[in-house]
């Protein structure tokens, strides 16, 4: 095992890559009296279309077949719930899948060993048949029906669409009810033999622990073991325009009783070396021009815009994006003082020196927190393929002049605008 210090604090990260590939993070804490452990793999509802190992044609998965295989994990041949016995022991677990990734997480304060021996197990285990298959259909189309009258729902997806003309993020991650009838066991064991073989995966395990017998357990671990081949995955990417798709849309629905507006800033990163720096200085601009401490939200209330505004930020392949969802009348004057607020508005040194202390402080905070740390590592792996140990001297030397450089650089012009109307009921 590879020791390091953790973001420049007195805290040891232990990494090792076993032979099959899979990355192994420890992050002991012995002030703390808790433990989180998350089983990820870099597979989510973007990930559709790939050749299978040993194909030679495109497979092209149905939508929603991440989540799909993600509840059909939890099928164990033994007919045993892993709820059921994580529960025994006060165990939490649960599992959820994004666009990028599928995580299966446990914790709790008992029987580390025991549970980490076993969430190894049962993702190493798949259990399909067509019986199974059939009854998960009916729950999950449940689910997706849940969702159909919901305008958040629709707004999040319409905006999505309104952003991308052909990448896989246009769509909803549960699937639909006609992609999700159509799903087969041979599907799931397809998708499931590409992303879930240890090179694509990444198990973290936080808290209060002993390294080497947590260690043992994963080495002893049997099926994890009989899986010595590295799977080269090799998927197939529809290109993507730098512009979006559709720059304004309205859409007219019932059940809603003021105006809701998504808005979506679209940033191509063809020509970003360093997507991790430039995600930072991204996250600061946002952060200073938009963020809780900004008098933003409160000068668009004032001028009647919005009555509620919030913005967040995501990396997706080569493309980063800004968010804003908003309530309000006034679509287009609130996307006017957005723009110009990022293209126009002042920022100084002070400000960006603030954000930094502001960052540096919540890694800390994070660092003593069994979940948030190891979400920390896991996203670094998702998003940049690294895992950044010395994220804290990374932030300290970002450069102010580089910082306004990227900004004053960065193309703001590709956005789209969507806006659910009320309709009459």
């Amino acid at each position: 095992m590879e020791k390091k210090c953790l973001f420049s604090l007195d805290q040891d990260i232990y990494y090792e890559e076993l032979k099959n590939g899979l990355k192994i993070v420890l992050i002991p804490n012995e002030n703390r009296k808790d433990y989180y452990v998350s089983y990820t793999t870099k597979y989510g509802s973007v990930n559709l279309n790939f050749i299978p190992e040993g194909d030679k044609k495109v497979y092209n998965s149905p939508k929603g077949i991440a989540h799909f295989l993600e509840h059909k994990m939890f099928e164990q041949p033994s007919g045993e719930d892993p709820f059921t016995f994580f529960s025994k022991t006060g165990t939490g677990s649960n599992a959820g899948t994004s666009y990028k990734k599928t995580s299966y997480f446990i914790y709790g304060i008992n029987n580390l060993e025991e549970n980490l021996d076993y969430l190894i197990n049962f993702v190493n285990e798949p259990y399909f048949t067509d019986q199974n298959v059939e009854k998960e259909k009916g729950i999950i189309i449940e689910e997706i029906k849940m969702y159909d009258d919901d305008p958040d729902w629709i707004l999040a997806e319409e905006v999505a669409k309104a952003t991308f003309y052909n990448h896989p993020i246009r769509y909803d991650i549960a699937g639909y009810v006609d992609t999700v009838s159509k799903i087969t066991k041979e599907d799931l064991y397809k998708c499931y033999n590409t992303f879930y073989s240890p090179n694509n995966m990444i198990l973290v395990v936080s808290g209060n622990f002993d390294v080497d017998r947590v260690m043992n357990v994963i080495k002893d671990n049997k099926l994890l073991n009989s899986k010595t081949e590295k799977t080269v995955i090799k998927e197939v990417k529809d290109i993507e325009k730098e512009s979006v798709n559709n720059k304004y849309k309205e859409i007219t629905i019932p059940n809603i009783a003021i105006n809701k507006i998504g808005i979506n800033f679209k940033i191509s990163l063809k020509d970003v070396k360093d997507k991790h720096k430039f995600s930072l200085y991204m996250s600061g601009l946002i952060s200073i021009l938009f963020g809780s401490t900004s008098s933003f939200k409160d000068e668009m209330m004032s001028k009647g815009y919005s009555t509620g505004i919030s913005c967040s930020q995501m990396l997706m392949d080569d493309f980063f994006l800004i968010e804003f969802y908003a309530e309000g009348d006034k679509p287009k004057e609130l996307l006017k003082e957005i723009e110009l607020r990022l293209k126009e508005k002042e920022i100084t040194e002070e400000e960006f020196n603030r954000y930094k202390k502001v960052l540096i402080a919540n890694i800390v905070m994070d660092s003593d927190n069994p979940q948030n740390i190891a979400e920390e590592i896991i996203n670094d792996f998702i998003n940049f393929d690294e895992i950044f140990y010395d994220k804290i001297d990374i932030i300290r030397k970002l450069d102010f002049k580089d910082f306004i450089k990227t900004k004053n650089n960065t193309d703001f012009s590709n956005t789209s605008c969507v806006i659910l109307k009320k309709g009459n009921d």
